[in-house]
């Protein structure tokens, strides 16, 4: 928890994992497929005759050379692809191919595509330097995100906090920070008698 470690793969392919995150790589003559267990992990894949394949629990993605995010939650299969070209399949769907274009993300479900086509925005990459930027997101997505990286959870007393609009930047494992930032933004109180316990009420 909390960790981002950056490994190489034995073709050269460099791999940072982010929190709680696991992958297993298995190479032949012929494929390099590598299995996104759980979590996110960014790849900058390198270039040669074959294929480089990443699946999950809800689909794949193949590429030949390229730099992307591939994030698995919730049971969806996400895709941010910075530079090159990458296909992404829902599993079970073989003619339900997406092609992914450099700076977008696109997410799938075993039944197809997940929500609409993106942007990826520096903000989104920034995690893989200890970072966690967020743009005009609600604080229940804000909240989610940074208890990954924590034991100290923060926790909405109400519910409806979640609703409420943030924007800001944070490292990744300043849980108290973050629940600072944002009671101060809402004006909201901050209860830390229990500091794995934030609690952020009105």
């Amino acid at each position: 928890m909390g960790e981002i470690r950056t490994v190489a793969l034995d073709d050269g392919t460099k791999v940072t994992l982010d929190t709680e995150s696991a992958i297993r790589a298995d190479f032949d003559t012929t494929r390099r497929q590598v299995h996104l267990l759980r979590g996110r992990a960014h790849f900058e894949v390198a270039a040669e005759p074959r294929p480089f394949v990443i699946s999950t629990e809800a689909g794949s993605v193949s590429t030949s050379g390229s730099v992307l995010d591939v994030a698995y939650f919730d049971g969806k299969t996400q895709v941010g692809l910075l530079s090159g070209g990458a296909d992404l399949r829902p599993f079970g769907q073989t003619a339900a191919i997406l092609h992914v274009s450099p700076g977008t993300v696109v997410a799938v479900g075993r039944d197809g595509p997940v929500g609409s086509l993106m942007r990826i925005t520096a903000n989104d990459m920034r995690w893989t330097a200890g970072m966690l930027s967020f743009e005009d997101k609600p604080v229940s997505l804000v909240v989610t995100t940074a208890n990954r990286y924590s034991d100290a959870q923060i926790v909405l007393a109400d519910p409806a906090l979640g609703a409420l609009r943030f924007t800001g930047t944070v490292r990744a494992k300043d849980t108290l920070g973050l629940a600072r930032m944002i009671a101060a933004m809402f004006g909201l109180r901050l209860d830390t008698a229990n500091p794995l316990r934030l609690v952020l009420s009105r």
